[in-house]
C-alpha cells in the first residue's frame, strides 16, 4: 500500500508542477496576466501539498524546516490560494470597473484574504496563537466566495460560466 501512495503522490506532484511551469511558458510568450496568477496559483497549492501532507508518504522530515519557515505561513496557504484564484478569475473574465458590482466584490474580497494572508505570520511571530481566530475567519469566508460564485455567474458570459463550474 506505501508503494501505491508514494506513486500517486509522485504522479499527482509531477502534473501539479507540469502545470505550473506550463502556465509560466505560456505567460512568457503570450504575456497574459491571468496565465501568470493561475501558475501561482498552482505553485501555492503544490507546494502546501508536498510540505505538508505528502511528506510523511514521502518519509521526508521537515520538521525543523516546518517550525522555522512554513509554520508562520501554514495557515495563510489558503488565503494565498483563494488571492491568487481571485487575481486569475478577475484577469481571465475581464472584470473592470465597468461591471462595478464583480469589481468592488473581487476588489475587497481580494484585499480580505490579502490581510489574512499577512496576519497569521504576524500573529505566529508575536507569539500569538491562531486556531480559533483561523476556524472563525474560515467560516466567514464560505458565504463570501458563495457570493463571489453568484455574482460571477451573473455576468453571463461563456467563460464566466465554465469558470464557475470548474470553481465550484
Amino acid at each position: 500500500m506505501l508503494n501505491f501512495d508514494i506513486t500517486f503522490n509522485l504522479i499527482f506532484l509531477t502534473i501539479f508542477i507540469y502545470h505550473v511551469f506550463y502556465f509560466m511558458v505560456q505567460y512568457v510568450v503570450i504575456r497574459r496576466a491571468e496565465l501568470f496568477y493561475y501558475s501561482l496559483f498552482l505553485l501555492s497549492a503544490a507546494t502546501y501539498y508536498f510540505i505538508f501532507d505528502s511528506s510523511k508518504v514521502f518519509k521526508v522530515s521537515f520538521q525543523p524546516t516546518l517550525t522555522s519557515w512554513f509554520a508562520p505561513i501554514e495557515q495563510s496557504f489558503a488565503f494565498i490560494q483563494t488571492f491568487f484564484y481571485l487575481s486569475f478569475m478577475r484577469s481571465y473574465l475581464s472584470v473592470s470597473p465597468a461591471t462595478p458590482r464583480p469589481y468592488q466584490l473581487i476588489k475587497y474580497y481580494r484585499y480580505y484574504n490579502l490581510i489574512f494572508l499577512l496576519a497569521f505570520p504576524v500573529l505566529y511571530f508575536a507569539g500569538i496563537k491562531t486556531p480559533v481566530l483561523y476556524a472563525i475567519v474560515s467560516l466567514l469566508t464560505m458565504p463570501l466566495t458563495i457570493l463571489t460564485v453568484v455574482v460571477l455567474f451573473q455576468i453571463r458570459t461563456i467563460y464566466s460560466t465554465v469558470l464557475l463550474i470548474g470553481t465550484s
